[in-house]
């Protein structure tokens, strides 16, 4: 998180300003940048979202501006679903903080006091979401709304991941006044409430802080609606780097809404025709995946902008979703790139398999690359393994499985990674010697070049069967024998649990 000081000068002088890692750590990607001045700084906006294709006034507190109250928001038809960023530009023409806004698709509408009981609940037609703020301390908002029989409902509040203060506390109550269900926190502080109603009639939904916290910032959006399977991606890095000729991975996240679990498939946009981007089919049971940019050697130098694009099937229609923009910048040759010598990788369940890779490097250029392998899927692992100084080859193992104990700590149990196809990307690192930028007499010592090899499918296939050996360790106090040829010999019993997998139900030998 970032510091912040807001402080007035009550004496003319001269003033210092320290800032170090809270840790006293430092290194070449420690950098900052500090703003200081009288800016203009936002603290809290209402409402904190609004529909797509409206016009909403949006009411702004804040350090430094000025005269500014409220600005006028127009939220286009086809602006991006989900978080966006809304800033406030003061009468000097300087920019503030950027404060999250979100772009929704359903009905909206603002709670409406006296709300604090539900004789005085807001009637909501649904699906809604409820723009509102808990102010002052002890406020409780109440709202009525009508169910038809068999309906299933969830009431999502988005407050503290929009910057707000409120630590929200649903309550859902029948007619006659019954609490059915309550919820604290699903997400981080964010209460949830999944309900399906057994019969029709009309029941209230109220929200308050968990602490009964109460202020101007304590607004909050809450959703009302049923299962609306959906999806969202996000990319990171958002701003990349990648050299001519050189290859550079992202990580993209999907975020799977109300049970959507469809595949999705994944593009980009803006890019030149030159270069290339790996294809991504994502499974319906994967939430995040790999894609590696290849840029050419002849490529422009400077900035691409560029957007991930998602296209999946919800109530068997087509649609698209995309990313916020990414900015990649393009810059000069690197001083080495990777290969994944195997065009895709198989591998068994509870086995291992060797990865190859190679480097070519840049002439004279012989320092040590260590290697790393991003992708995996959870019960996977890679070997610690780099490229020594002056060779061009290194071998990687990959272990389907991961040994770890059961509930009792003595019994060892066997967990293996989900079968299935997911991209995997081979990144490396190396320290070289960097010019300056037109000042070739200066050298920065030790930066860290990355570079990574194009993604590659690992396809993992589902073992016949799994062995878990319990106890893990035995521990044996055998009497002194009196007779030599008469050993002593003590019985133990070895627990193995079986667990056959695929409709596997063939003989199983057993052996030391």
């Amino acid at each position: 998180m970032d510091s912040l000081i807001d402080y007035t000068v009550q004496v003319s002088g001269d003033y210092a300003l320290q800032i170090r890692d809270v840790r006293y750590k430092s290194g070449n990607n420690f950098f900052y940048r500090i703003r200081i001045g009288e800016l203009p700084y936002l603290d809290t906006i209402f409402p904190l979202g609004g529909k797509r294709d409206t016009e909403s006034t949006v009411s702004v507190t804040g350090r430094n501006l000025g005269s500014i109250k409220s600005i006028q928001m127009s939220i286009s038809p086809d602006a991006p679903l989900g978080n966006q960023e809304l800033r406030v530009v003061n009468a000097n023409g300087t920019s503030t903080n950027p404060h999250v806004f979100v772009a929704g698709n359903l009905k909206e509408t603002l709670e409406k006091e006296p709300n604090n009981a539900a004789d005085q609940a807001n009637s909501i037609e649904i699906p809604a979401v409820i723009n509102g703020r808990i102010n002052p301390q002890k406020d409780i908002d109440c709202f009525s709304l009508q169910v038809s029989p068999m309906t299933r409902l969830i009431f999502e509040v988005n407050a503290q991941r929009l910057g707000s203060q409120l630590d929200a506390f649903l309550s859902l109550f029948d007619s006659k006044g019954e609490q059915l269900t309550v919820n604290d926190d699903v997400i981080g502080a964010e209460a949830r409430i999944d309900f399906s109603f057994p019969q029709k009639g009309k029941y209230v939904i109220s929200i308050r802080d968990l602490n009964n916290q109460g202020g101007t910032n304590f607004p909050y959006r809450l959703s009302i609606a049923p299962l609306r399977p959906d999806f969202g991606l996000t990319v990171i890095p958002e701003n990349p780097r990648v050299t001519r000729g050189g290859t550079t991975n992202l990580t993209v996240s999907i975020n799977r809404i109300d049970e959507f679990r469809e595949a999705i498939s994944l593009y980009f946009s803006g890019f030149p025709q030159d270069f290339d981007v790996s294809p991504v089919l994502i499974s319906p049971d994967q939430t995040q995946t790999q894609v590696t940019i290849t840029a050419p050697k002849s490529a422009d130098l400077g900035l691409i902008k560029t957007m991930a694009w998602g296209r999946g099937s919800i109530h068997h229609n087509l649609v698209e979703r995309n990313s916020t923009p990414i900015y990649m910048t393009v810059i000069d040759h690197p001083k080495y790139t990777l290969e994944a010598t195997d065009l895709s990788i198989h591998v068994v369940q509870g086995k291992s398999v060797e990865l190859h890779v190679l480097a070519i490097r840049e002439e004279k250029f012989n320092k040590l690359i260590n290697l790393s392998v991003v992708g995996l899927p959870a019960n996977m692992s890679a070997s610690n393994t780099s490229i020594p100084k002056g060779e061009n080859h290194a071998v990687i193992t990959l272990a389907a499985a991961n040994f770890g104990q059961g509930r009792i700590g003595l019994d060892l149990v066997t967990r293996l990674p989900s079968a299935g196809t997911h991209q995997i990307v081979v990144n490396g690192t190396a320290l070289v010697n960097q010019p300056y930028p037109n000042e070739a007499q200066f050298l920065v010592n030790n930066e860290t070049h990355a570079q990574s090899a194009i993604a590659i499918p690992l396809i993992i296939a589902e073992a016949p069967f799994v062995l878990n050996v319990a106890p893990v360790k035995q521990s044996f106090l055998f009497p002194k024998s009196t007779n030599t040829n008469n050993p002593v010999e003590i019985n133990a019993e070895i627990i193995i649990d079986v667990v056959r997998q695929g409709g596997f139900t063939d003989k199983i030998d057993l052996f030391p």
